[in-house]
């Protein structure tokens, strides 16, 4: 299984989604804090050649609940929406690590993804 990058969770939030993630066999699961909005998206995903180094974001990241995945394939995808279903947890604005995402800040990709995602959720009104 994949990795799983949780940010803009209270206590209460990461407790409840950890228990659902572990119990389920989602093991790789890193909790982030807002200093994590200034370093590249490979270097949390922690791939090869990325190293810890402070980025200025162009925004500030939208105070919401995040969650980026990698290493997934669609089986362990749609098992991972369906969990928070079935357990009627509110799941967080959601992406997935993609080739092009790997090189920006985590900031401004938050803010790029919880854009289309108020976009997307306009559309089905």
């Amino acid at each position: 299984m994949g990795k799983i990058l949780l940010y803009g969770l209270n206590s209460e939030r990461k407790d409840e989604i950890n228990d659902l993630l572990t119990n389920n066999g989602f093991t790789d699961i890193d909790f982030l804090e807002k200093e994590s909005g200034n370093l590249l998206v490979g270097y949390l995903h922690s791939l090869d050649g990325y190293e810890k180094e402070n980025h200025t974001p162009k925004n500030a990241a939208p105070e919401i609940e995040f969650m980026m995945i990698s290493g997934f394939d669609g089986a362990e995808i749609k098992t991972l929406v369906t969990l928070f279903k079935e357990a009627n947890i509110n799941r967080p604005v959601t992406s997935t690590l993609t080739k092009i995402n790997k090189d920006w800040v985590f900031a401004d990709l938050i803010k790029e993804v919880y854009e289309e995602h108020l976009e997307m959720t306009r559309q089905k009104i």
